[in-house]
């Protein structure tokens, strides 16, 4: 099918154009025909695209790098499993949309991600008719991905890219003082001291070589009840690159690569001192 359904929807769109500059219904209902019409072609071409990417690129890497794994292509992340991940996105939304989830096991660990859409309905009410409108944008789109390991740590922290999450002024922001890594991101929680436990030196290295080989902005938190949520933003879905997509080896190894590097973070957090249970302290 090539790209023909662009030239098709791009004529359509002319057309359109042309029709009420000219006032012409027969050419503005000619436009919606061939703008629908390419893009449902276009709808088609991506489907295509990613049946042929699951089996030769997005299966075999996710097999490479875990224990075991389930895509749910047509399946999604929900607000909930967002929602406990207390990721910093800095990003109103209202609704999730979303697929390719995966369910996996890791080393023991039940590891959930997926590819996420956090979408925004904006109501609004026309003068002339008075009637409500609504209209509905993407805020935010890319990779999640969230597991619990085995003990508590000794508070949360959330890292996001510097610049990110202005205005959360009531979180302590935190220093490593690894030079690289304090440029790169801003450490947001409510007790320094204890986060430093959690952000070793040898976690900083492995969080900052996610960042380098994510194809977008990295966000990583640290839950007290153990859980570790990552995130990367591409604006795209994660598992179907815009570009070299026709060369399945070269996308394999890239989401390999990516996720390995994730999966690394988790496996630091195995010699970080377990934190006592609060009611182990009363």
């Amino acid at each position: 099918m090539g790209k023909g359904w662009k030239v098709v929807g791009g004529l359509g769109l002319v057309l359109v154009a042309v029709g009420f500059w000219s006032k012409s219904v027969v050419v503005i209902v000619l436009g919606i025909v061939l703008t629908l019409v390419g893009e449902r072609q276009g709808a088609r071409a991506a489907k295509e695209k990613h049946e042929q990417l699951e089996g030769a690129a997005i299966l075999p890497a996710l097999k490479g790098v875990f224990d075991s794994a389930a895509l749910q292509t047509n399946e999604r992340l929900t607000r909930q499993d967002i929602d406990a991940m207390q990721l910093l996105l800095h990003q109103d939304f209202h609704y999730v949309d979303g697929c390719d989830k995966v369910t996996a096991k890791y080393r023991g660990v039940e590891v959930l991600l997926g590819n996420v859409r956090l979408m925004q309905t904006d109501t609004y009410r026309e003068e002339e008719t008075g009637m409500e409108r609504s209209t509905e944008k993407e805020v935010w789109q890319g990779l999640m991905l969230t597991c619990k390991v085995g003990h508590a740590f000794p508070v949360g922290l959330a890292i996001t890219p510097r610049g990110k999450v202005d205005g959360l002024l009531r979180y302590a922001d935190v220093k490593t003082g690894n030079e690289a890594f304090d440029k790169r991101f801003t450490v947001k929680t409510d007790n320094a001291d204890a986060a430093l436990l959690t952000l070793t030196p040898r976690m900083q290295e492995k969080i900052l070589a996610a960042a380098n080989a994510s194809p977008g902005a990295f966000f990583v938190t640290f839950c007290c009840d153990g859980r570790v949520s990552m995130a990367v933003r591409t604006g795209r879905n994660f598992f179907v690159p815009e570009k070299n997509a026709n060369d399945t080896e070269a996308v394999r190894k890239n989401l390999q690569e990516n996720l390995r590097r994730m999966l690394d973070i988790i496996d630091e957090t195995n010699p970080i001192a377990p934190a006592k249970a609060q009611e182990e302290e009363v």
